[in-house]
């Protein structure tokens, strides 16, 4: 109901941010949701909940038949650790459909413009111009897939 009257005061998107746990937060959220990206930091102990997450999703859309998954994005990405560079590898042969072609580096300068409140690209350091870009082409990539105009 909450939702709707956002739709109702003129917003076409509202984003739903959920801890990182399969939890009633985001359950609540899927069944809440059109759409749904899933951030995944290339660790182990993100990786082994992959299975669970996409049951999870799986599940909720018996109800909510209209969710549509937009895919895995790969988060804190560091393209100069080896076991970054080999589970993402990884991830893309497993999951060839389901894993965004942008991904977002590991870089202080998105904490920095967390802890500030503000966006990234006004953050003045180099690495948050190589943010920005990550950040917008991620934004691209979802509006096409919602079939937003940007």
């Amino acid at each position: 109901a909450n939702i709707e009257a956002l739709a109702e005061q003129g917003f076409d998107i509202c984003l739903i941010d959920t801890a990182p746990g399969l939890g009633v937060a985001l359950v609540a959220a899927l069944y809440a949701a059109d759409c749904v990206l899933s951030p995944i930091e290339l660790e182990a102990y993100s990786i082994q909940g992959i299975r669970m997450m996409l049951t999870t999703i799986m599940n909720v859309r018996k109800e909510n038949r209209g969710l549509q998954f937009l895919g895995m994005v790969p988060s804190k990405v560091d393209a100069r650790n080896p076991r970054h560079v080999r589970h993402l590898a990884e991830l893309k042969a497993a999951y060839p459909q389901l894993i965004v072609p942008v991904s977002i580096g590991l870089r202080s300068s998105i904490a920095d413009a967390l802890a500030s409140g503000v966006p990234v690209w006004k953050i003045r350091k180099t690495a948050a111009r190589k943010a920005t870009q990550e950040m917008r082409g991620l934004a691209a990539y979802v509006f096409d897939k919602m079939e937003i105009a940007q």
